[in-house]
């Protein structure tokens, strides 16, 4: 039987579907390079200090359920902007509408997925998030004409009509061996180097993490600026409140003296170490104290469970789970001492509301640490066991250092406010 006709007629046919997948692929690479020439073409002038602006933020770092020092930064410097500059005008990007809610939205005009993904786990909707802003993100960026753009993490859209700012607020991922997943180590790379690289500013939150950009990526220093996080003058204070206090450490199964660490269980927190450190003092020093471990887990916690239980004084060490947020002045003016052994932090949240609540501090003499704390709170190296211990017994045993340490404290902690970093922030915006 001849097949020739046949042959030819799937020949023609396989012809005929390959031009016409060669097309629609065509099309869609002409759609997508008209949607980036409109989008990158015709740079925005720069805004001159004084003018109303309208300022696009990408808030989407602060999705997090259990915020950490990242989130509540974001969190609250967009509170500490909508009450510093109402004349600006504000769209802020989210991915749930109850990202905002403790920021407040009066002053902003929120944008955020429609339908379906108001309804996702906020984890799903991040995924969705990155490939949105590269799409869809753009077009609305385009439809509004911002004046500047702020991104509250270091991602970026293709949009670049106008100025874009965004903030890195550390390298320890970078840095720190082992501290991360070797997967996510390389895509915090590939991604804060295209910040670095194409963000007309970037921000960082403090003078050691500016050093660490500067030497990690080509850049050019002027370009890199630093905001000083701040704290909540209304909640971290060290007037106690008996009745209150007392039913906050009740529910955290707290009746007895401790010293306290507060933040993540992550391996760069040093955390480990901390508890050979209380161990030593355990066995030196007669003292009724617990160790008290209040944080959000993470993906390499384990080793640090297995240090608590095979502690020989694990009796002594509570972890407490994520504390929420209402309860962290309470847990902070109570304790004893507040120890923050961490290798590596773009800032340090923590030890400044330490201070302004009235706690003596012992921190790592590394990374940015001794920015917060300078000479009010005792420094050592994180590597120390002997060193840390030692700390910890000299402020549990010496009343006249340990009152001396609150009262630096607290007159520290009066150099940082969200008000001074909104501030900053609101100038930079109005000179990029």
């Amino acid at each position: 039987m001849d097949t020739t006709p046949f042959s030819r007629a799937a020949e023609s046919c396989g012809r005929m579907l390959s031009f016409l997948i060669s097309w629609t692929s065509c099309r869609i690479w002409i759609i997508c390079h008209l949607l980036h020439m409109c989008t990158t073409l015709s740079f925005c002038q720069k805004n001159k200090t004084g003018e109303t602006m309208r300022i696009v933020i990408n808030s989407t770092v602060t999705s997090q359920k259990e915020k950490t020092g990242i989130a509540t930064f974001a969190s609250n410097l967009l509170k500490a902007i909508n009450k510093l500059a109402a004349d600006n005008s504000y769209d802020i990007f989210t991915l749930n509408d109850r990202e905002l809610e403790a920021a407040g939205k009066e002053g902003f005009k929120i944008h955020s997925f429609p339908g379906l993904f108001h309804r996702l786990p906020v984890e799903f909707s991040w995924i969705c998030w990155y490939l949105w802003q590269y799409t869809g993100f753009n077009l609305q960026l385009g439809a509004i004409k911002p004046d500047v753009y702020l991104s509250l993490d270091f991602s970026l859209p293709g949009y670049r009509k106008c100025p874009r700012v965004c903030m890195v607020y550390d390298l320890t991922p970078l840095l720190l061996e082992g501290a991360y997943p070797a997967r996510f180590k390389a895509r915090y790379k590939m991604q804060v180097d295209h910040a670095v690289k194409h963000a007309d500013i970037v921000v960082t939150i403090s003078e050691a993490a500016r050093k660490d950009i500067l030497a990690y990526f080509t850049v050019d220093p002027e370009k890199i600026k630093v905001i000083y996080p701040g704290f909540d003058e209304s909640t971290f204070t060290p007037e106690k409140d008996p009745e209150n206090d007392s039913g906050v450490l009740h529910g955290h199964g707290i009746n007895y003296p401790y010293i306290l660490y507060l933040g993540a269980l992550e391996n760069k927190k040093n955390i480990p170490r901390l508890i050979e450190a209380f161990e030593k003092v355990k066995k030196d020093v007669d003292i009724p104290h617990r160790l008290v471990l209040g944080g959000k887990r993470s993906w390499n916690d384990v080793e640090i469970f297995k240090k608590i239980d095979g502690s020989p004084v694990r009796n002594d060490i509570s972890y407490i789970g994520y504390v929420p947020y209402r309860d962290l002045p309470v847990l902070l003016r109570n304790a004893d001492v507040f120890v923050f052994p961490s290798l590596s932090e773009g800032f340090g949240i923590p030890p400044l509301e330490a201070m302004a609540c009235g706690v003596p501090v012992i921190t790592s003499d590394s990374s940015s640490l001794p920015e917060v704390v300078a000479d009010a709170g005792l420094l050592v190296d994180p590597h120390d066991v002997d060193m840390m211990a030692g700390a910890v017994s000299r402020v549990l045993s010496d009343r006249e250092l340990r009152l001396d340490m609150i009262n630096r404290g607290l007159q520290r902690a009066k150099l940082f406010s969200w008000q001074k970093a909104a501030q900053d922030m609101l100038d930079i915006l109005a000179k990029v």
